[in-house]
């Protein structure tokens, strides 16, 4: 495998540099393939045949559940000018908006839901609770897991909402504030977000969304732990263009070591993307995360033709 640093690379997020650009013309602009897109609401006829299995079904469904468009509006004044030297290496590489530090930018990426926690006694910090004098008590916390290029820091995290539940363009408006980030690594391009909600509907749904995804995720890698070297699938599922969430199927091609740690790496795969699409959820056949903080994230293409994640700790 060529060294990263050698390819070009490019993260995906789709920016809307002015208020006279729409997200649809920047999906019919896009130069990518998009027939190979499954829609949210699929139907076995959407999955090609070597995918229709119960398994695969249920963890295609439930990571679609769980995928959220994350949009951000502003680039902050602690970006480098390049990656670490675990990725930039020899030849840098340039780090996303480094050139916008300080700016309004109006960008889109994906993420996903990490967990949600309620406390029944906490009173509500969500956007309209804050400005009231009687805040409802109860608090969802929703924790959002997404690509550092698309969220930097606490700077940015501010000036990030989350809309929930966007299958498609009637899909009602769901959207969540972003609290604070928990946590950020570069090197890794993973971030996790806060966010909260005294919406018991919207709270009560996404943990339900959540268990199912946990029991489809390892019923996923119990069935596919054997076969996944000679059956490398893929499953991504992202908001290309900052539209509705689309499910791409594709293989994965290889795996890289990410820094001195042999415990993370990086795939490269061939399941479609798009502008939009980075720090969406990625899952590889046969291989399983060690916990909720080692998910592999989108991050970008390269010119190799290959789509790569972020760096994550699963069992290889």
């Amino acid at each position: 495998m060529e060294p990263m640093e050698r390819l070009k690379m490019n993260f995906e997020c789709q920016v809307l540099e002015d208020n006279r650009t729409s997200l649809n013309q920047c999906f019919l602009n896009c130069s990518k393939n998009h027939e190979d897109y499954i829609p949210a609401h699929f139907c076995d006829q959407h999955i090609p045949l070597e995918y229709r299995d119960e398994h695969m079904h249920s963890l295609i469904k439930s990571v679609a559940d769980i995928t959220v468009r994350v949009r951000c509006v502003y680039v902050s004044t602690s970006r480098p000018e390049f990656w670490p030297q675990v990725i930039g290496s020899e030849e840098q590489c340039p780090y996303p908006f480094y050139n916008f530090r300080g700016y309004k930018l109006s960008r889109f990426g994906s993420g996903r839901i990490n967990r949600v926690v309620y406390f029944p006694d906490t009173p509500c910090t969500c956007g309209k609770c804050s400005q009231s004098d009687t805040p409802n008590l109860g608090s969802y916390i929703v924790f959002i897991d997404t690509a550092t290029h698309v969220v930097f820091d606490e700077e940015e995290a501010r000036k990030t909402s989350i809309r929930l539940f966007f299958d498609s363009y009637l899909s009602p408006k769901v959207n969540l504030d972003v609290l604070s980030m928990c946590y950020a690594n570069v090197e890794r391009d993973w971030c996790l977000l806060t966010c909260t909600t005294c919406d018991s509907d919207v709270g009560d749904t996404l943990a339900a969304k959540l268990k199912l995804f946990e029991k489809a995720r390892n019923d996923f890698y119990y069935s596919y732990a054997k076969s996944r070297q000679n059956d490398p699938r893929a499953i991504i599922v992202s908001h290309p263009h900052g539209g509705p969430k689309q499910i791409s199927l594709g293989h994965w091609e290889n795996k890289q070591q990410v820094g001195d740690n042999n415990s993370y790496h990086r795939f490269h795969y061939t399941a479609n993307t798009c502008p939009g699409s980075s720090g969406a959820p990625v899952y590889l056949m046969g291989f399983k995360e060690w916990g909720w903080w080692d998910e592999l994230l989108h991050s970008g293409a390269s010119s190799n033709g290959l789509n790569f994640s972020g760096a994550g700790v699963i069992y290889v």
